[in-house]
């Protein structure tokens, strides 16, 4: 990225050139030539918006949206976002788009009388939503990922299909289902022996924990039974209450997603913490970030670090980038931007998207590590290719 003059870009925005208002904006908003300060950041790409310039009222939705140098307000992200999609602007359709299906999710399920679950007719991809997001956050349900099953019936029934041709009534005692029950396992080639779903319910219901979880993860993902996320809670809650590590860090996602229960971030965040204590990585990255917004525990940027920093050290990705950003940003730790690329270059390595855009972020401004612009270059592509949209921005600034 070439050098800015920034002297001469405060004195052309300040004249009201719009497109100088907005690099000015972005430069507070990246912390490219200047000091990072998102309030100013606000008040440039405000001037740009109101002017008319569609990127930069992409740009301020994404500051209400996020709560970047203002109130989070995504009624008025939203209002942004339209503006920008109304002149054609890519970033604007996109995010228009998604916020108003989170924003008109979230209505359907605050009127819906049944609280106990995300609505599906309204919202029929929340799951898949929901785990896109999860690879970011670290979210997710441990031995099978729910999100892979299609969409879920609009009814449910008393039933599961185990066999073809043969169903178990939840109705009817399971006793009086043997000839069902007693199916025999599949198996296949080799020594692994591969457990029908007959086989797993009768271990749940004689009190296996392990089955009780992965019976669990069948009907969050509807696969072979049909999907209730009720059920799904009462499975996982039954193996918590023998201490099974991963039902309760499952549980732990239920509470906080609001998925089959109603959305309890207080409780979300206590079984996180006892995941977190048994070491599982994703159960210490979604705590901290639980710290980090103070949502069901007192916001502790100091925990959140320590959280990441623990999750970090496992290989765990997310928590890795978000490790780098505690020293980039300072928060939680001094600033160190040397430890933050060596972090954002682990996560970047293992494929992390937002570590590509900030490990690229590095290397244009020199930041921990040697300026290349070459490299920076490299990594932004990397991360814009795979979606991400800071990393789309930076490089229309750097080649547009």
């Amino acid at each position: 990225m070439a050098n800015i003059d920034m002297d001469r870009l405060t004195k052309d925005a300040t004249d009201g050139d719009i497109l100088s208002q907005f690099r000015l904006g972005w430069c507070y908003h990246t912390g490219n030539g200047v000091e990072q300060d998102f309030t100013k950041a606000v008040e440039w790409y405000k001037r740009a918006a109101t002017a008319g310039y569609a990127p930069a009222q992409n740009n301020l939705g994404v500051c209400y949206e996020y709560g970047y140098g203002l109130d989070k307000n995504r009624e008025l992200a939203l209002e942004w976002y339209r503006k920008a999609a109304e002149k054609g602007n890519e970033d604007g359709i996109k995010n228009a788009d998604e916020l108003d299906a989170i924003l008109t999710a979230e209505k359907e399920k605050a009127k819906a009388k049944d609280k106990t679950g995300p609505d599906v007719k309204t919202f029929p991809n929340y799951l898949n939503w929901l785990f896109q997001i999860a690879a970011g956050k670290g979210y997710g349900f441990a031995e099978e990922n729910p999100a892979s099953a299609g969409k879920a019936e609009k009814k449910e029934t008393g039933e599961i299909n185990i066999v073809p041709g043969k169903k178990i009534d939840l109705n009817v005692p399971i006793e009086e289902q043997k000839d069902i029950l007693e199916a025999k396992p599949q198996k296949p080639e080799g020594k692994l022996v591969v457990l029908d779903t007959a086989t797993w319910l009768k271990a749940a219901r004689d009190g296996n924990a392990d089955a009780q979880n992965h019976m669990g993860i069948l009907y969050c993902k509807g696969k072979k039974v049909e999907r209730n996320y009720a059920e799904a809670v009462q499975w996982f809650n039954r193996a918590a209450a023998q201490g099974h590590i991963t039902a309760i860090n499952n549980l732990a996602v239920c509470y906080e997603q609001g998925i089959g229960v109603k959305k309890d971030l207080v409780n979300a965040a206590k079984l996180y913490t006892r995941a977190a204590e048994a070491g599982v990585p994703s159960a210490q990255h979604a705590l901290a970030n639980l710290y980090y917004n103070g949502e069901g525990v007192a916001r502790d940027f100091d925990k959140s670090f320590e959280l990441w920093d623990l999750a970090a050290r496992q290989k765990y990705a997310p928590a890795q980038c978000n490790l780098g950003y505690s020293y980039y940003m300072g928060v939680g730790t001094d600033i160190n931007f040397e430890k933050a690329a060596v972090w954002f270059k682990r996560a970047a390595d293992a494929g992390y998207i937002k570590a590509l855009y900030f490990l690229g972020m590095c290397y244009e401004n020199g930041l921990g590590v040697e300026r290349d612009t070459e490299t920076g270059a490299k990594y932004l592509r990397r991360a814009a290719q795979k979606g991400d949209p800071d990393a789309k921005k930076v490089l229309d600034m750097i080649e547009g």
